[in-house]
């Protein structure tokens, strides 16, 4: 199983719920606390954003 295909397994049996949720920097300190009316949006939306960092750093590496 790829490791996308394992992130949406977990994706899709993610209750859609309110509750908060946390950003830690490189140290593990905390620097955010926000809350959201669905956890599971803001983790895709983090997924999301994460991944096309991820494109952005290789594809300017490439250069």
């Amino acid at each position: 199983m790829k490791k996308s295909d394992h992130i949406a397994a977990i994706l899709q049996r993610l209750p859609e719920l309110p509750g908060i949720y946390k950003h830690f920097d490189k140290e593990e300190k905390l620097i955010y606390v926000g809350k959201a009316k669905n956890l599971k949006k803001i983790l895709v939306i983090s997924i999301k954003i994460n991944m096309r960092t991820v494109k952005l750093a290789c594809s300017f590496l490439k250069l």
